[in-house]
């Protein structure tokens, strides 16, 4: 929502996607450039990709790709809309 902050503890991973007609815009403080992610990378894998759906509002199709992308690339890809 425009307007909304969110505060995310050290150590958590977040992503969010812009509406159609919203920007995003983002601030980050690093506070460790050590910040485990490993034990999230493995939840995430053994999450069932109809779990990660259903919670994220994404196509199975999406969290395949997600989760083979093997922290290569976007985590979220833009999507063109013909107008």
């Amino acid at each position: 929502r425009k307007g909304q902050l969110l505060v995310v503890p050290q150590n958590f991973v977040v992503a969010e996607q812009a509406g159609n007609e919203e920007g995003l815009e983002y601030v980050v403080f690093k506070t460790n450039d050590r910040a485990s992610v490993s034990h999230v990378k493995q939840v995430f894998s053994a999450t069932p990709a109809e779990v990660l759906a259903n919670a994220f509002g994404l196509r199975l199709n999406e969290v395949t790709q997600i989760k083979s992308n093997r922290n290569h690339g976007p985590l979220v890809q833009a999507q063109s809309h013909s107008q």
